[in-house]
């Protein structure tokens, strides 16, 4: 059992002998080794399916069997899934829901995940939408369950079941925002966004980009306030992705400048602004090493004399970030809670 990968993998490895099937499905796994490992000690090719597209180009694009999007459905149903525990309980709930629409009767689940991401309070979810479940086994912090589909399978089940909206409604604007598990602030507008939206101007000609997207917020806002601005919207989830479209859909605004990327991975323009909340949690832990290398690396998709305007946390470090990526800094709105920064590329 090799301490190179996550904790849940390891503890998967090490249960790996429980586990059998012919048409067998992962949900979550972003190692490679771990995934040439499993294959390898379970003598068939599984299907792997993530919401993530850093994990889903971590494993190799020209996989067969590597999937990437907002929903799954298999031409074939599985006899067997194994799945990592994701952290959002929303998006708990609809995976268990996919699932179920996945298998084949009495098909095998095996559910793993590290105990403080609270795998144990997660077993009536799994229960309600699988069946009964069994403890089999724990190690470097993780517990991993056995389960069996013996719950019926959902009538029509989709991913328009899990689609929530909620009304925007900042000074003299409101949008109509479409939300889906697993999104950001699923459900409600965050207070740092709104701190971001407030200190915005109005646009004129600008070309902008709303990186990390979530649920469309920041890129429908301008698009209703400056309609004639040009706006692309990135994000690395899959969900997140889909719901910027269908918020954008639902205030009659194009959708085809919405699209995925792994930070600036499939990002070619340059911009006047560049304007985001960006993340800050990975897995478990607090981490925000991807919003510290999208801003060492936005000053490349800046025009010069560009800006790049973000809200964040006050506990987190981003003001030493931002001065060192653009040797300016200025805050433009704070409380106890957020400081929205920006920062300029100077003009060569």
């Amino acid at each position: 059992m090799s301490r190179k990968y996550s904790l849940p993998t390891q503890l998967l490895l090490r249960s790996i002998g429980l586990i059998k099937g012919d048409n067998i499905l992962i949900v979550g796994l972003s190692e490679k080794e771990a995934l040439n490992e499993i294959t390898d000690l379970l003598k068939t090719v599984p299907t792997v399916f993530n919401f993530d597209y850093y994990a889903f180009k971590k494993l190799g694009e020209q996989e067969p069997k590597n999937l990437f999007g907002a929903w799954y459905q298999p031409k074939k149903l599985h006899d067997t899934a194994i799945i990592y525990l994701p952290k959002s309980e929303a998006l708990i709930e609809m995976l268990f829901s996919i699932i179920n629409g996945a298998l084949i009767p009495k098909g095998k689940v095996y559910v793993v995940g590290q105990n403080k991401a609270g795998i144990k309070s997660q077993t009536e979810t799994i229960e309600k939408y699988i069946g009964p479940i069994e403890y089999k086994d724990a190690a470097r912090h993780s517990v991993i369950y056995q389960s069996s589909l013996t719950q019926a399978v959902l009538p029509n089940n989709s991913l328009e079941n899990w689609v929530q909206k909620f009304m925007l409604e900042i000074s003299d604007v409101s949008l109509e925002v479409v939300s889906l598990p697993g999104v950001f602030s699923h459900g409600r507008l965050d207070d740092g966004t709104k701190m971001l939206l407030e200190t915005l101007p109005r646009f004129e000609n600008e070309k902008i980009l709303d990186w990390g997207s979530g649920a469309g917020v920041i890129g429908a806002f301008i698009k209703k306030t400056s309609p004639n601005i040009e706006i692309d919207m990135v994000d690395s989830n899959a969900l997140a992705v889909e719901a910027s479209r269908l918020t954008m859909e639902e205030n009659g605004f194009e959708t085809e400048r919405v699209w995925t990327s792994d930070i600036f991975s499939d990002v070619k323009d340059k911009y006047d602004y560049i304007l985001s909340n960006p993340p800050f949690h990975k897995g478990i832990e607090t981490n925000y090493d991807v919003s510290a290398k999208f801003i060492a690396e936005a000053k490349n998709h800046l025009r010069p004399g560009g800006k790049i305007r973000i809200v964040a946390n006050t506990f987190l470090g981003y003001r030493p970030l931002l001065k060192k990526a653009f040797g300016n800094l200025t805050v433009i709105n704070e409380n106890n809670s957020y400081r929205v920064y920006e920062s300029r590329l100077d003009k060569v």
